[in-house]
């Protein structure tokens, strides 16, 4: 366990583990151009209008500036399909990037949709029961 992989091996392996990760993981500069995005981020560069090496739409420009601009993370939350992904947008170390990542929320969205589908058909029922029994 002490012992210290050279350089090069650690960047290969993470270089591979990043393209095998099962969700986005991308860099963007600060004018819009996808530096780096793994096989899993091919979604995200369609429905912003770009692929890798290519400026993406206006609008994700100007999140990529504020969040630059700001050195503070923002979280957005993007549906493709049948499938809803939180995207974390966060400062590089050194504040020239953008780094990108994403996860499935498919689940939890699920558990919050039907929560609130109890819970309306809970108020529902008690304004029929209440109106009931006034009348």
């Amino acid at each position: 366990m002490g012992e210290k992989l050279p350089d090069g091996c650690v960047v290969s392996v993470g270089a591979c583990f990043v393209d095998e990760h099962p969700y986005p993981i991308l860099r963007l500069s600060r004018d819009g151009r996808v530096l780096f995005a793994n096989p899993a981020s091919l979604p995200v560069l369609l429905e912003w209008g770009a692929e890798a090496g290519g400026l993406v739409r206006r609008e994700v420009v100007d999140i990529v500036r504020g969040v630059l601009e700001s050195g503070v993370s923002v979280t957005q939350e993007m549906r493709f399909g049948n499938t809803y992904l939180e995207l974390i947008c966060s400062p590089s170390c050194s504040g020239d990037f953008l780094n990108v990542f994403g996860h499935d929320v498919t689940a939890q969205r699920i558990v919050c949709q039907e929560l609130e589908a109890a819970t309306k058909a809970k108020s529902d029922f008690l304004a029929r029961m209440s109106h009931e029994i006034r009348t």
